[in-house]
């Protein structure tokens, strides 16, 4: 019986250990810095996830382009560490239900509700909007109402139907 020759070596060197040095090839530098951003991100995304942690992280490429990840919001975190305070105690807008934005949400829908109201009676009293004015054209009527082509003269309509050479 012949011996069993072994496996032919594998054509790449496979995930191994590299050294953590500064890289010199400038695309080598791009390279990894993209995917060990993404890496990055993605152990906190799930570190998030698992833990119920609340990260920020905000890194600069070499070209001096911003990359964010915050969870809830780079924004919160950041306001949180900046005020002094822990971000378990600061409540997110619609979060744990203990009625900090209820107040907030209920004066918005108060003066949406003044707003719709005095929009409605000004459109009963035949009043237009600054926006209306803006949009509506000098006869009163929309400018998508109007004809383009009952404001031109006959050459510039026969002008218009030539097809152009280039």
């Amino acid at each position: 019986m012949a011996p069993i020759s072994p496996t032919p070596s594998k054509p790449s060197l496979g995930r191994r250990r590299i050294a953590i040095r500064r890289r010199e090839n400038i695309e080598e530098r791009r390279v990894t810095f993209t995917k060990r951003r993404t890496g990055l991100f993605e152990k906190a995304a799930e570190i998030c996830l698992m833990c119920d942690a609340k990260i920020a992280i905000l890194t600069f490429s070499e070209g001096g382009k911003d990359f964010c990840f915050g969870n809830p919001d780079i924004d919160y975190i950041l306001d949180c560490y900046l005020m002094g305070r822990s971000p378990a105690e600061i409540c997110l807008p619609g979060g744990c239900g203990c009625g900090e934005y209820d107040h907030t949400l209920g004066e918005s829908k108060q003066l949406y509700q003044v707003a719709l109201r005095g929009l409605e009676r000004d459109k009963g009293e035949g009043k237009t909007t600054a926006a209306a004015h803006m949009v509506a054209g000098q006869d009163g009527g929309f400018w998508w109402d109007r004809s383009v082509v009952d404001d031109l003269s006959l050459e510039e309509l026969s002008s218009t139907m030539t097809p152009s050479r280039r």
